[in-house]
């Protein structure tokens, strides 16, 4: 059902060149990191009733088809006026931007069953682990102009792309992925760039919390032997106290 294009991190360029430069960047908003400026917010109030109305016509097919079995259609028919409440509630607080380091998603709904309390979510996506950004678009969403977006990225501790933020409705979902490319690209350049210094044996010998790699810190062959000669004085001394020891003992 969602056939359509996908577009992949693939167009990012070999430089790491930006690819957009008619993107404004929102300077100065503090968000969840004190030192995190945002870059790009991305919006959902524009397409929330073509939304709404998507989501409901897709409940209420389900339903139909299931009104032969046993009225659990009819249950699913009496519950949609919640469900709508919730998702328009879900859709108003829902806050997605670009830092400069990663993809922050946050959203807050009531449960779906009622009287559970509230649900809260929130998703970052680290900008140097993304391998992938595709939209797609089905039949009845190009009805109402409305986007799958999915990033894929490098789990830590997992060479396979997995799914780690999808979500429907955003205004605007190119500029959106513009966005996430020219910025992926300059992390990953930043974070290879810590890799070759370290590699060299140049900058520091430690990585910053946010790099999200480990890497083993060589010693120059100098210290090595420095502290090789001092192990083999430290046992010869010890050998000659011994032995005078023995010495003394015997006389």
């Amino acid at each position: 059902m969602l056939s359509g294009h996908a577009v992949t991190l693939s167009e990012r360029s070999a430089s790491g060149a930006r690819l957009i430069e008619d993107v404004a960047s929102v300077a100065g908003d503090k968000e969840a990191d004190s030192t995190a400026r945002v870059l790009y917010r991305a919006s959902f109030q524009e397409l929330m009733p073509g939304y709404l109305q998507y989501d409901t016509i897709i409940w209420a097919m389900i339903s139909l088809l299931l009104v032969m079995a046993w009225g659990i259609g009819l249950l699913l028919l009496l519950y949609l006026p919640y469900k709508r409440y919730v998702l328009k509630r879900d859709i108003l607080s829902r806050q997605l931007y670009v830092t400069e380091n990663h993809i922050v998603y946050k959203a807050t709904r009531p449960s779906y069953f009622p009287f559970r309390g509230i649900v809260k979510k929130e998703i970052k996506v680290p900008l140097h682990l993304i391998v992938d950004v595709i939209i797609e678009q089905g039949c009845l969403q190009s009805a109402y102009s409305l986007y799958t977006f999915r990033i894929e990225s490098i789990a830590h501790g997992k060479p396979a792309p997995v799914d780690e933020l999808q979500f429907h409705g955003v205004h605007n979902p190119d500029i959106l992925r513009k966005v996430i490319i020219r910025e992926a690209s300059r992390r990953t350049q930043e974070v290879q760039g810590w890799k070759s210094r370290l590699n060299s044996g140049e900058g520091p010998s430690y990585l910053p919390p946010s790099s999200g790699f480990h890497s083993k810190v060589k010693v120059p062959d100098s210290v090595l032997l420095h502290k090789i000669e001092g192990v083999s004085q430290s046992l010869k001394v010890r050998e000659f106290s011994m032995c005078s020891a023995i010495s003394f003992d015997f006389w």
